[in-house]
């Protein structure tokens, strides 16, 4: 870029974060057992999981460092949650449907 005196002028590099988390929760919709299977690209080791219900309540949390993992949903109410995974930067939400 050229300033208005015609001298060149370079704007500082910024550093861009890359990381993306890709989930796949299945089977959906589950009436006991859900598995997380989770793609990420530039991803720190420790995934946090956060199952949450449509009053946005926090009603199970988990920590994985796996690329699956399987939760268990026996104990629970049938309805509507988020399953919120995050790491490192990258967070996702995928609906959840629990059935009896």
């Amino acid at each position: 870029m050229v300033n208005q005196s015609g001298l060149r002028q370079y704007t500082p590099v910024r550093m861009v974060n890359l990381q993306q988390l890709f989930i796949k929760v299945y089977p959906n919709p589950t009436n006991n057992q859900v598995t997380l299977s989770v793609n990420t690209i530039g991803w720190e080791n420790e995934i946090n999981i956060a199952i949450i219900d449509m009053m946005g309540r926090i009603v199970m949390e988990e920590k994985t460092t796996s690329s699956e993992t399987t939760l268990d949903f026996s104990h629970m109410n049938e309805g509507y949650y988020f399953v919120r995974t995050e790491n490192g930067g990258a967070i996702t939400t995928t609906k959840l449907v629990i059935m009896k």
